[in-house]
């Protein structure tokens, strides 16, 4: 209960995010959240941003080199939300090819999933995996504009969005 409770207070309010020391999460964790825990519905959503996927473009294998803490944080906000069906949505920047940026993003999205439920012991019925690539933008970095590597990083991101309910 402790736990819906902080969650509830994250999502109220962006300040109080950085502020919440048991979590051990920032704004550089997740900058928004439009999830009522009290009452969830369809669409709503966090954005979080781990910094550490590893992507091995000689081998094109995909590595995640994420710290448990984040993945023991998603846990715990879809353990907050019995009956919902989560999206993990994975977004990347627009620097390569869209395929390629596509590619990447499902893969993330699907080893995402994979851990939640194989570590974490979320329920695989509740999730499901997305990849959007370069899809959905935040800012205009988008090709051929020159953005700074901080301006690239807010496009990279996995999105947790309420998608339906189970029965």
């Amino acid at each position: 209960m402790k736990n819906l409770f902080c969650l509830v207070c994250v999502c109220i309010s962006m300040n109080s995010f950085a502020q919440i020391k048991e979590l051990g999460i920032s704004k550089l964790f997740a900058d928004t959240c439009t999830i009522n825990f009290l009452k969830p519905d369809s669409g709503q959503f966090i954005r979080t941003y781990p910094r550490n996927f590893l992507v091995n473009a000689d081998t094109a294998k995909h590595t995640l080199k994420v710290d448990d803490l984040y993945f023991d944080t998603l846990a715990m906000i879809i353990d907050a939300l019995p009956g919902c069906i989560i999206e993990i949505g994975s977004h990347t920047e627009s620097n390569g090819p869209d395929k390629k940026n596509l590619t990447v993003s499902k893969q993330k999205a699907t080893n995402t999933l994979a851990y939640l439920v194989r570590i974490c012991a979320v329920k695989r019925s509740q999730l499901r995996a997305r990849g959007y690539g370069e899809t959905q933008l935040l800012n205009a970095c988008d090709d051929d504009v020159p953005c700074s590597e901080s301006e690239n990083l807010k496009n990279r991101r996995i999105e947790l969005k309420i998608v339906g309910f189970t029965k």
